[in-house]
């Protein structure tokens, strides 16, 4: 979770190893009742709303305007929709405290143990159907 404070044109970086296909962003706090805070992606112009709800102040709101994401108290999930390698944000209102945590969507792999557990599980099956076939041929009728 990443903290900030806001009220600076400070230019954060947020590098990834390698490029993350709509990277979330989860957002608490953002703003305070009646005063909005925001965050300005440089390099983002489509960002999703994905969720929005209460949070430990109150039930708040977040609008998205291009590359910007405003809160009034604001509480959610935003999508950054695009492949990103960088972002590059402001946080120019000044506020006592808000947060986000960066993600990204996983597709699960299986491990090659999984597949070879797979392979011996198929071959044990296959192995006693044969075996029953050949004991069924054997037994007088």
């Amino acid at each position: 979770m990443f903290s900030f404070v806001g009220g600076t044109e400070v230019v954060h970086h947020l590098h990834f190893s390698e490029a993350v296909v709509n990277p979330y962003l989860a957002i608490v706090s953002l703003g305070r009742d009646g005063s909005a805070a925001t965050f300005n992606f440089a390099n983002v112009s489509d960002i999703t709303l994905v969720s929005e709800g209460d949070g430990y102040y109150g039930d708040g709101e977040l609008s998205i305007a291009g590359g910007t994401v405003t809160g009034i108290e604001g509480h959610g999930v935003v999508r950054l929709n695009g492949s990103y390698t960088d972002l590059y944000f402001t946080t120019p209102v000044s506020e006592y405290w808000y947060g986000a945590s960066f993600g990204a969507a996983v597709t699960a792999v299986p491990e090659p143990g999984t597949w070879g557990m797979l392979l011996a599980g198929g071959a044990m099956l296959g192995l006693m159907g044969r075996r029953r076939k050949s004991d069924k041929l054997q037994q007088p009728a």
